[in-house]
């Protein structure tokens, strides 16, 4: 029964990634000709960007495009590091789960850029890896790993 929900509950996170990373409504810019696709290789432009924004109070809605951001692409990714724990797929080196954090969204990012979907951000890949390793760590440290 626990493996039935653990496969159900990585198919459904699967499921919710994909809609959100390729067809989530905020990406319906791919249908205006007119959006010019960007690529930041700069890493914490985007962050800082937002960040600042905020600190110096120019514009509110940023609050919530900090939010979602940052935090959005940080909570994406945890599920996959608490699935990489529980099945033992990496026996715990953190840099090893934050390089394979960064890799998969690497290849998000490259497939969303060439798909016309979004744009490329160095700052998403750092954030979702990061969301990979606190996965891991959280899992890890509730001691709920597979026996």
């Amino acid at each position: 029964m626990k493996k039935k929900l653990i496969i159900t509950g990585a198919v459904a996170y699967l499921g919710c990634s994909i809609w959100l990373l390729f067809f989530f409504p905020y990406h319906t810019s791919r249908l205006d000709p007119t959006v010019v696709r960007t690529v930041n290789l700069k890493p914490f432009h985007t962050i800082t960007y937002f960040i600042q924004l905020v600190i110096r109070k120019q514009k509110e809605p940023y609050y919530s495009e900090l939010l979602f951001n940052v935090g959005g692409n940080i909570v994406l990714f945890i599920p996959l590091g608490m699935l990489f724990a529980y099945y033992r797929w990496w026996s715990g080196s953190w840099i090893t789960i934050l390089l394979t954090g960064a890799a998969i969204s690497l290849a998000v990012e490259s497939i969303q850029i060439f798909t016309n979907v979004g744009s490329f951000d160095v700052d998403d890949i750092i954030l979702n890896a990061l969301g990979t390793a606190i996965g891991f760590q959280l899992l890890k440290r509730m001691n709920l790993r597979k026996m």
